[in-house]
């Protein structure tokens, strides 16, 4: 996969230039007939901490599947296992579940978390090794089931081989996004010892798609870069509360990663269908955000 990332030895910083050509080079060929019926994958993921050598740890992941013509198609959700906490982190991994997404490390899975919430001591999700790695290929398996776009071909370079590539798209910010959907999927492939899986995909910047697509109609619909992404942050601020997973609207929290996955998708068509020959249907809308039952 092409990398992220500038002074790799040292810290990694999303590369936004990078993004920016895939994007060019992958899509090169589109054409607006042929972008309004492409299908596109939002995909996010919580996780449960973040080494400093940029290891991310995942929990979680949603997966939305959507397109210009239908709006939101399908949707994939799944808790993944976290194995062990890394030396050091233990700190960091419980204040993401005390004070963001609310998914405990140990003792929790979707079958018993209402037993988790009661404070049961009791837990279906094991802690053993071989487990661990088996739920990871799992979790993978499903992942490759669900995400099912028209693949693309990478050129090569910087001594990578061209490889046709799933793309992918998250919302870039410093501390998740981007950087985090690549460095989930990487640890996912690493565990699981299944390096083609992370090969396979092409994890890209949101806004930039939504400039490309913009771009289409005319050059005069283009913008700068920030622009599109300051527009995209006061709209991805209020993400659709019926969105979430049933354990995080039991809980109480927005910071699902299915929930994240739709703001994406939905901040997407806001922009784009406009641009394009589509009629808006629900599909393409988030339902009313009125007052959430946990507020």
């Amino acid at each position: 996969m092409s990398s992220w990332y500038q002074n790799e030895d040292e810290e990694q910083v999303f590369d936004p230039t990078a993004s920016l050509r895939l994007v060019n080079q992958l899509f090169a060929k589109e054409t607006m007939e042929t972008m309004i019926n492409k299908d596109f994958y939002a995909m996010e993921f919580n996780i449960s901490c973040r080494t400093r050598s940029n290891v991310f740890v995942p929990i979680e992941v949603g997966i939305v599947k959507f397109s210009i013509k239908d709006g939101i198609k399908d949707s994939y959700h799944d808790f993944i296992h976290p194995g062990r906490v890394p030396l050091g982190y233990a700190a960091t991994a419980k204040d993401l579940y005390l004070n963001y997404h609310g998914i405990p490390v140990h003792g929790f899975t979707v079958k018993n978390y209402n037993l988790f919430l009661e404070n049961s001591q009791k837990s279906s999700r094991a802690d053993d090794t071989e487990d661990y790695h088996t739920a990871i290929k799992e979790a993978i398996k499903r992942i490759d089931e669900f995400v099912k776009p028209d693949v693309v071909y990478r050129e090569a370079e910087r001594g990578r081989p061209g490889l046709d590539v799933r793309p992918v798209f998250s919302y870039p910010t410093e501390e998740a996004g981007v950087v985090q959907t690549d460095g989930c999927l990487r640890r996912l492939a690493s565990e699981a010892k299944n390096l083609s899986f992370y090969e396979g995909f092409q994890v890209m910047d949101v806004v930039h798609m939504v400039k490309f697509a913009c771009r289409l109609k005319s050059e005069s619909a283009d913008r700068a870069y920030a622009i599109f992404k300051d527009n995209f942050n006061k709209k991805i601020l209020l993400p659709p509360a019926d969105e979430c997973c049933e354990y995080h609207k039991d809980i109480g929290t927005f910071n699902c990663a299915r929930n994240l996955a739709y703001t994406v998708a939905y901040c997407f068509l806001d922009f784009v269908c406009p641009n394009y020959p589509v009629k808006i249907t629900p599909a393409h809308l988030p339902p009313p955000i009125g007052e959430p039952e946990f507020w």
